[in-house]
C-alpha cells in the first residue's frame, strides 16, 4: 500500500475493532492494542506505549463480506508480537480481534511484511510469510494477505457420443494437488491411481435414470493420457475450469481387489462386480468362505483375466425338493465375463433326518448353471475346481439323503448359449458323511 493511501486510511480510521473489557486484559498482556474510536484515545494509547501500528491489507480480500473491508489495523508496543487473523483471546468468546479475511475463489497462503523505501514508496513484499509466533514489531509495518487462485475441477462422461460434466466438482488451488479429491490411499498409505481407490463421492453417479460407475480418470477426451501422482495438479496458470474425463461402467458396481476386499462381500443374484486383481476369499486360517449357492443370478461379473479363489458354494438338498438341478448360479440370466474360477467348489449336502414318506429327491449337479434364461458366461476358466455331496444316497432309510445325477459339462446339456465360452471342468470328488450337518 502506498504511503499516501496509508495516511488516508489512518486520517478516515474506518473498521475500528472495539474490544469487549472481558477481552481487553488478555490483549494487553500480548502487546497488542485495538485502535479505538477517536483521534484523542489513540493519542492517549500512543503515548502510553503502543507506538507502532500494524496494518492488515486484505488484498482484494475483505474482512466482512456483508460490507467490503479491504483494511483492518491494531496497535502493538515496541518489539512485541502482532496478532494473527482469527486469534481470539481468552474469555472474549467468539470475538475475534482481527477476522480471517475472505476472497471469492482464492486460498489465503498466509500474510508476507510490505517493504517501503526512505521516501515511502511500496517495493515489493518479503521473500517470507510473517510468522506471528516469533516475528515482533519494531515500527509501523503493513502486512498484505497472499492468495492462491483456485479453479474448478470438472469431471465429463462421453455418453452416447455426449460430454456430460457430473455435479460433482471440486474447487482446487492453482498449483495444487487433487489427486486426493479422487482416489484413497492403499492399504500401505501409497496415493495408487488405480481403479479401486476411486472415492466414494465420485464412485457412482447418476444422469437422468441411469447410474454410472466412474473407474478412472484421464486427461484427454480420447483418454490416452491417464491421470497419475505426477499430473494430478492443477496448472499454475491455469484456467478457471479443469476438465477430466472418466472411464465408468454403465450401472453401479462394486470394484473389487484384495486390498479393498470386505468379510461382508459374497456373491448374491443381482451382483454387478469389477475385478482390478485376483481376490482370495479364504479367511485368515485359509479356509475358504462357505457361500449359499444362487437359484438365479441377474447380475454382471466383469473379471477382466482375474480369479476368484477360496470359495465353498453350499447348497442343501431337502425331502419334497422342487429344485432338481443345483449349481453355482442357477438359472442364469446375467453375465460372467474373462474370470477364472480357481479352486473354487459346489457343495451338495442333505441333513440326516428327511421325511420318508417320498423317495429320495433325485437331484442334478453342474457346476456353473443349471439353465439360461439370457444370460452367458464368455471367456471364463475352471482350475482346480471341483463337485462334492455329503449324505446322499444313504442306505438307512430312515436317514436317507437323495439320488445325485452329474451333468457332463458345467452346465445341463442343451442349455448353454453359443456365447458361452468355458474352459476346464469341475472334478467330482465323490460321496462323504458328516454326522454333524443338519443339526
Amino acid at each position: 500500500m502506498e504511503a499516501s493511501a496509508l495516511k488516508s486510511m489512518k486520517k478516515k480510521r474506518r473498521n475500528l475493532l472495539l474490544i469487549l473489557v472481558t477481552a481487553l486484559m488478555a490483549v494487553i498482556a500480548a502487546g497488542v492494542l485495538c485502535a479505538c474510536s477517536t483521534a484523542n484515545d489513540e493519542d492517549q494509547i500512543i503515548d502510553r506505549g503502543w507506538v507502532h501500528e500494524v496494518v492488515y491489507d486484505a488484498n482484494g480480500g475483505s474482512f466482512d463480506p456483508s460490507i467490503p473491508t479491504q483494511y483492518n489495523y491494531v496497535r502493538v508496543q515496541e518489539n512485541s508480537l502482532t496478532v494473527e487473523p482469527g486469534y481470539t483471546p481468552a474469555g472474549a468468546g467468539a470475538l475475534d480481534i482481527i477476522s480471517v479475511p475472505t476472497r471469492s475463489g482464492y486460498d489465503l497462503l498466509g500474510w508476507k511484511q510490505v517493504l517501503f523505501d526512505a521516501e515511502g514508496n511500496e517495493t515489493g513484499t518479503a521473500e517470507e510469510y510473517w510468522d506471528f509466533k516469533t516475528d515482533r514489531v519494531t515500527g509501523d509495518i503493513t502486512l498484505r494477505a497472499e492468495w492462491a487462485q483456485r479453479g474448478e475441477v470438472v469431471i465429463n462422461l462421453s455418453i452416447g457420443g455426449e460430454l456430460v460434466p457430473l455435479e460433482t466438482t471440486y474447487r482446487v488451488s492453482f498449483g495444487a494437488s487433487f489427486l486426493s479429491m479422487l482416489y484413497d490411499p492403499d492399504a500401505y498409505g501409497n496415493s495408487v491411481v488405480r481403479e479401486d481407490y476411486v472415492r466414494s463421492r465420485v464412485r457412482t453417479q447418476t444422469i437422468g435414470d441411469q447410474t454410472y460407475t466412474l473407474l478412472s480418470f484421464y486427461l484427454d477426451e480420447e483418454m490416452t493420457e491417464p491421470l497419475t501422482v505426477e499430473n494430478a495438479v492443477y496448472p499454475e496458470n491455469g484456467e478457471a475450469q479443469f476438465n477430466l474425463y472418466a472411464r465408468y461402467l454403465v450401472g453401479n458396481f462394486t470394484v473389487l481387489s484384495q486390498d479393498t476386499l470386505s468379510s461382508s462381500t459374497r456373491l448374491m443374484s443381482n451382483s454387478n462386480w469389477y475385478l482390478v486383481s485376483d481376490v482370495d476369499f479364504s479367511n485368515r486360517n485359509g479356509e475358504p468362505a462357505e457361500w449359499d449357492a444362487l437359484t438365479s443370478f441377474t447380475g454382471t461379473i466383469y473379471g477382466n483375466g482375474h480369479a476368484i479363489t477360496g470359495v465353498d458354494f453350499r447348497t442343501r438338498v431337502r425331502a419334497r425338493e422342487l429344485t432338481r438341478v443345483r449349481s453355482i448360479f442357477g438359472v442364469m440370466s446375467g453375465t460372467v465375463e474373462d474370470l477364472v474360477f480357481e479352486e473354487v467348489s459346489l457343495t451338495v449336502w442333505s441333513g440326516w433326518f428327511d421325511d420318508t414318506s417320498d423317495p429320495k429327491p433325485e437331484i442334478t449337479v453342474a457346476f456353473l448353471a443349471g439353465s439360461f434364461d439370457g444370460g452367458v458366461f464368455r471367456d471364463v476358466a475352471l482350475e482346480g475346481c471341483t463337485i462334492r455331496t455329503i449324505n446322499a444316497e444313504r442306505e438307512e432309510e430312515a436317514q436317507r439323503g437323495f439320488y445325485c445325477i452329474l451333468a457332463d459339462d458345467n452346465w445341463i446339456d442343451g442349455a448353454g448359449s453359443e456365447e458361452s465360452t468355458v474352459t476346464g471342468k469341475a472334478e467330482y470328488t465323490g460321496n462323504t458323511s458328516d454326522n454333524m450337518l443338519g443339526l
